[in-house]
């Protein structure tokens, strides 16, 4: 296992993963209602039974997070102080 885990085993995770996610058996049928959550944003994957799906909604939400968690720090490094006088307070602003 650790070896699986550290990358240094013949066999890595990326090829579990897409083995699983290119599978037949790990999407639903066409009319199934877990289509509707392939790269879901909203559904927690473990939520999700069909394998495909679960990935791609994972992948998704980690993208997003990553995503937002820059957007922040970007916003954060952007936001400047000024000092509006009508109120006599401290605001901020995005420039």
């Amino acid at each position: 296992m650790k070896s699986f885990l550290d990358g240094t085993s013949d066999v890595r995770a990326g090829h579990i993963i897409n083995a699983m996610y290119s599978h037949q058996y790990s999407h639903p049928p066409s009319r199934h209602h877990e289509q509707l959550h392939q790269f879901s944003p909203d559904i927690t994957p473990s939520n999700i039974k069909y394998a495909g799906p679960a990935i791609s909604s994972w992948a998704l939400q980690l993208i997003l997070d990553i995503t937002k968690q820059e957007g922040i720090i970007y916003a954060q490094e952007r936001l400047i102080y000024e000092y509006v006088p009508v109120d006599k307070q401290i605001m901020a602003r995005w420039v």
